[in-house]
């Protein structure tokens, strides 16, 4: 559980595995956000693969992020997010990553 990160209620953090056996490092809440964390400086198609299946299971997920050690932030043309590891760190640390 998260208890205690400035939003006001406790989320469940959760690891998934969807039925394709495609894997997903965290889920947070039911769907709120679901996030893959890659050590790579440059994300490709291949670390996108498991947030782009996970939509199509399950298409209410609010938030796609794939955390990694890419410079600068971006976004893909399907609202995946890649924020710098610092960012992601400073946005969880603040709160607003959960808001």
């Amino acid at each position: 559980m998260i208890q205690d990160l400035g939003v006001g209620f406790a989320l469940c953090l959760a690891y998934w595995r969807l039925a394709s056996g495609v894997e997903l490092d965290f889920i947070v809440g039911d769907m709120r956000i679901a996030i893959e964390a890659k050590a790579v400086r440059r994300v490709g198609l291949r670390h996108l693969k498991g947030l782009r299946t996970l939509v199509q299971d399950h298409p209410k997920v609010q938030r796609r992020l794939v955390v990694a050690l890419e410079p600068e932030a971006l976004k893909t043309d399907d609202r995946i997010e890649i924020p710098p590891v610092r960012r992601f760190l400073d946005d969880l640390r603040g709160g607003s990553l959960l808001r």
